[in-house]
């Protein structure tokens, strides 16, 4: 109801309800994500309970077959741009033979057919809750967003002024010519700050092949609580980021990281228009708001929430640490930025986790009432 009225009122314009698919085809026609979808599946089946499935021979024979077929179309994905544009019909086929494997592998398990549909069901279902819950989390997430400049005035001043109390008058100007003199970092760093779209798809890949629910609740719940008391946040110091207010100290960004230089611009542009009331189509998450970081946030509760993986633990630790730079670096948000973004993930967690745990014991509670007014049932019969 939050999200609808906003939308009436402050941020006019149709929403993009798909958007959420649409980012993801996106994201899926780049061969690196597909690279990484495997290992961390894998790393998620190695914390299942058996792992009898993977090391069945049927299972090995797909997985082979799939991943060979994967390497064919990415490789002519790859050489044929011209033939394979994205939306077209080459395009579609191609990506449907990448995105089926996980269903294949599941009819792959042992076990009766009955078995094996259920596994199927159960992944179908799992996709299209999480996809639902996202969707809705995202559509309340972008309006409190696009509302915040409508409502309130940017105080940029205050997070500009504490990042020079922290980090010295110059700072700004330093990381410029940091910027200047490791161009190859800075690119690094301009695809780790677009991919965490990707993170996020690559955890549902883990918690899927782990196959502990209790150990994704925590996980899906705290990135809920992240995306909807995170643009609350924003309120409390209403902010833009040090790009959009001193882009003269970010021009060498349309060489050096020119995806996030598109992505500022073209959240920039929606901002604008939304300040200045004006209808658009309205994308998923397309406003901009500096504190606290929700990039910082969702990269250390991933980092939690995967960490009974060793390989995802160290991945996640990575992605987590250069997240924190590419924040700072690419002008997206000031240092303090980052420091409320660690409180806010780490308290989401540790939120989640409580409500999880309260879960938990009422069922527990329920089951023993149960039990005994069963045994007390049982007793009186006889």
């Amino acid at each position: 109801m939050a999200g609808w009225a906003l939308n009436a009122t402050l941020v006019p314009g149709q929403y993009e309800w798909f958007g959420l698919f649409r980012i993801f085809w996106d994201v899926s026609h780049r061969a690196g994500f597909w690279v990484l979808c495997l290992p961390i599946w894998l790393a998620g089946v190695a914390n299942a309970p058996t792992m009898r499935h993977v090391f069945s021979r049927a299972s090995r024979q797909t997985l082979a077959i799939w991943l060979a077929i994967s390497i064919a179309v990415l490789a002519f994905v790859r050489t044929m741009p011209a033939v394979v544009r994205v939306g077209s019909l080459p395009d579609a086929i191609c990506f449907a033979f990448l995105v089926p494997g996980f269903v294949i592998h599941a009819l792959a398990a042992p076990g009766s057919w009955g078995d094996r549909f259920c596994e199927v069901r159960r992944l179908v279902l799992t996709a299209v809750i999480a996809l639902t819950g996202c969707t809705l989390a995202g559509y309340v997430h972008t309006m409190l967003k696009g509302a915040l400049f409508v409502a309130t005035d940017p105080r940029d001043e205050i997070l500009w002024a504490a990042d020079a109390h922290l980090l010295g008058a110059r700072f700004y100007e330093q990381v410029a010519a940091f910027r200047h003199s490791h161009p190859t970092l800075v690119r690094v760093l301009d695809l780790v700050y677009i991919g965490l779209i990707q993170q996020l798809w690559w955890s549902l890949f883990y918690f899927y092949g782990a196959k502990r629910l209790a150990h994704a609740r925590p996980y899906l719940l705290a990135m809920l609580i992240v995306y909807t008391v995170g643009p609350l946040a924003y309120y409390l110091i209403p902010s833009r980021g040090p790009v959009f207010v001193h882009p003269e100290l970010f021009l060498d960004l349309a060489v050096l990281a020119p995806d996030s230089r598109y992505l500022a611009r073209l959240l920039l542009g929606q901002t604008a228009l939304t300040g200045a009331g004006s209808s658009h189509p309205i994308a998923p998450f397309c406003f901009i708001a500096a504190m606290p970081s929700l990039h910082v946030a969702q990269s250390l509760v991933m980092l939690i929430g995967m960490r009974r993986s060793a390989f995802l633990c160290v991945f996640n630790g990575s992605m987590f640490l250069l997240t924190v730079v590419a924040t700072t670096l690419l002008g997206w948000h000031y240092f303090v930025d980052d420091l409320a973004g660690v409180v806010l993930g780490f308290g989401c967690w540790c939120l989640a986790i409580g409500i999880v745990w309260q879960d938990s014991r009422a069922d527990k509670a329920a089951t023993s009432v149960q039990l005994r007014s069963g045994g007390i049932a049982g007793g009186s019969s006889r």
